[in-house]
């Protein structure tokens, strides 16, 4: 019977510059998918006026995903990566190489390799609610490997 939890999964994200070591992230929200790999198109496909299949294949870079849960270690280690890798007016930004592992509860691997920041929910809000809200850092990454 295949066991299909994501309980005791960890990502280590390793930034060339910032975090030339790595850092484990564990710390991932309730309210929103902790890691997601959003669907890539890697074709497409027509009918040509006969009726045959034209088909091409297109390169798309691989989005993911990561959220996590307000004011932990794993959230003030990401606010500094997309920090460091934010361009603005005056200032120069670190441009990481990014590669993140994710390591699931069944020892499976998963490989993201030269990937860059590119999307982030910067700190300063508060929900409705009154909850600060779960932070979200997306990556774009050229290749993945494993599972």
């Amino acid at each position: 019977m295949p066991d299909v939890t994501g309980f005791g999964t960890i990502v280590t994200l390793v930034a060339s510059t910032t975090f030339p070591v790595g850092f484990p992230v564990m710390s991932f929200a309730d309210d929103a998918d902790p890691i997601d790999a959003p669907t890539i198109q890697i074709g497409e496909g027509v009918m040509g006026v006969n009726g045959d299949l034209i088909t091409w294949k297109k390169a798309n870079s691989i989005p993911v995903i990561i959220n996590l849960i307000p004011n932990t270690l794993d959230q003030e280690a990401m606010n500094l990566l997309f920090l460091a890798n934010r361009a603005s007016q005056g200032k120069k930004y670190v441009n990481d190489d990014i590669t993140m592992v994710v390591t699931f509860p069944n020892f499976k691997i998963a490989t993201f390799s030269k990937g860059k920041t590119i999307e982030f929910k910067p700190p300063g809000s508060i929900s409705s609610a009154g909850r600060v809200p779960t932070f979200m850092y997306k990556f774009t990454f050229k290749d993945v490997t494993g599972i």
